[in-house]
């Protein structure tokens, strides 16, 4: 009577654990293989004699044998309930991005990457206009007053007196001996005016004009450039966001299969038939799942701060579920258009750069060469109440300036060598740009096939090694090893697919010219 007993326990345990494959994330397209739970239907009091107590912890009751005449029904899967505050998904970012068009319009807005290149074109602007004014005339305006701040005595000049007019010459010398007293005065102010105007005839000024046009030209491809850039960063921003969001969901499952593996492992060893060893692998997987989930969130906060930062703001943005990554594509092939290598514009600032650098060789020469000054000068005084007009000319010729030019001739033939080895890099660089971009294209869809290919292989080794441990066959070790290389799988293949679009990116505007 006890092997009795003890056969119907174990019959009721098999019934228990077999369609345990739900505890993977997808479930098995098949029947677990085993035992049928159902084919010889206990007595009622027999049946309860051999099964094991409720578990008080999880709430839910072992599933029962079906009753008599339903033989051949598939069992009812049991109910696995499992609770933990990992589970509870990231919060939403304070922002969401609705569309891709609205990037481009947050970056035309608020990008500080465009607005600084902006600023430099202002400035080599304002640098063009310095260098003009070293060949339009200057005028200059003086005026000048002044005043003493203490005042003079001055004494009367000894006067005659007009009824000595006939005096005899014994008188007169007593008429003319009569003067006023002194007298305190304030001097009267005096100014002056001049206005002064000089030209200036330099060849190295004029040439210098020329010289600011083609930086201003450099300047302005430097900043579709940093459009074309900015694009690509925000663009791929984005695409780590929703690969780190589908990487926190593959976490989350994966803890939530861990847990209930660990739940089973329990139920299994309350049974009688399970270890403390089993218990301690599988709390181990659980565990191991739990900091996945932690690292995991942590690297999607900071790929939503990253893309918020692209819009210079310190909030994160996030990327919706509704979010269409094909619309990147699309938005972008409205705003960027392809070209040529030679077109690219890095490659043509560097051109740039380099017409730049055969002016400087110029520039050097220009100052051996004299320059002349010509300047008017028209001033007026109050003292003489006079004006005065004067014109003069200063030629000046450069004889030794102790070798300052020589060196200054060295270092230009060294930059222009320098702006031809750099234009080469250039495009050296965005020809193998555009070779690997395309190319990864191809890498990108095969791998991805690979991944799906092994996340298959590790669905269907995790399902084998759970029946297998239901069954008695299998170890714990395999139960959770088969588990985590599944979730490592699950989120190799979440990278995998969206490194397609990303790769579609790159391409794209590795020889476009890109306008917000």
């Amino acid at each position: 009577m006890r092997s009795v007993s003890q056969a119907l326990a174990a019959a009721a345990v098999v019934a228990c654990f077999a369609p345990l494959a739900l505890a993977q994330p997808v479930p098995p397209a098949s029947p677990p293989k085993g035992p049928a739970p159902a084919a010889a239907p206990a007595p009622a009091g027999s049946g309860r004699a051999g099964a094991a107590p409720q578990p008080a912890a999880t709430g839910s009751a072992l599933p029962q044998l079906p009753p008599a005449g339903a033989a051949d029904a598939p069992p009812k899967p049991p109910s696995i309930d499992v609770d933990d505050p990992a589970l509870a998904p990231v919060p939403a970012a304070a922002h969401n991005i609705t569309g891709f068009r609205e990037v481009l319009s947050l970056l035309s807005n608020q990008s500080t990457t465009l607005k600084i290149a902006q600023l430099e074109i202002a400035r080599a602007t304002g640098q063009r206009r310095q260098v003009l004014a070293g060949v339009l005339p200057t005028v200059t305006g003086q005026a000048r007053v002044s005043a003493e701040l203490i005042p003079r005595t001055v004494t009367p000049i000894p006067s005659l007196d007009p009824t000595c007019v006939l005096a005899t010459v014994t008188t007169l010398g007593q008429c003319a001996s009569k003067a006023g007293d002194p007298v305190t005065r304030w001097a009267d102010p005096s100014g002056s005016l001049s206005l002064s105007v000089t030209q200036p005839f330099n060849a190295r000024s004029w040439y210098a004009i020329g010289t600011q046009d083609e930086v201003i030209s450099g300047t302005k491809l430097r900043a579709e450039d940093a459009k074309r850039t900015a694009i690509a960063v925000a663009a791929n921003a984005i695409v780590s966001v929703v690969t780190s969001e589908r990487i926190a969901e593959v976490n989350r499952v994966g803890l939530r299969s861990a847990l209930e593996r660990l739940e089973l492992t329990k139920r299994k060893k309350r049974l009688g038939s399970g270890t403390d060893l089993d218990i301690v692998r599988a709390e181990q997987d659980a565990t191991s799942a739990r900091g996945n989930v932690v690292s995991g969130d942590e690297s999607l906060r900071k790929a939503r701060e990253s893309l918020g930062q692209l819009f210079n703001s310190t909030d994160a943005y996030g990327v919706p579920a509704s979010f269409s990554l094909n619309d990147i594509e699309q938005a972008m092939k409205s705003a960027c258009h392809p070209d040529k290598v030679e077109n690219r514009t890095d490659v043509l600032a560097a051109k740039s750069d380099l017409t730049v650098a055969d002016r400087g060789v110029t520039d050097v020469k220009l100052q051996y060469a004299p320059t002349l000054s010509v300047s008017s000068t028209l001033s007026a005084t109050t003292d003489t109440n006079q004006a005065s007009w004067s014109i003069s000319a200063l030629l000046t010729v450069p004889i030794w300036d102790g070798g300052a030019r020589y060196g200054a001739a060295k270092v230009a033939a060294v930059q222009v060598e320098e702006a031809k080895v750099r234009v080469e890099q250039a495009v050296v660089g965005a020809t193998i740009e555009a070779t690997q971009a395309q190319r990864s294209i191809t890498v990108a869809d095969q791998a991805k096939a690979i991944s799906e290919k092994a996340r298959d292989l590790a669905k269907e080794t995790a399902r084998l090694s759970q029946i297998a441990f239901e069954t008695g066959s299998g170890t714990s070790l395999d139960l959770v090893t088969s588990g985590q290389a599944l979730r490592q799988a699950e989120i190799d293949l979440a990278v995998k697919e969206l490194e397609v679009i990303r790769s579609k990116i790159a391409a794209l505007l590795a020889l476009s010219k890109c306008d917000l």
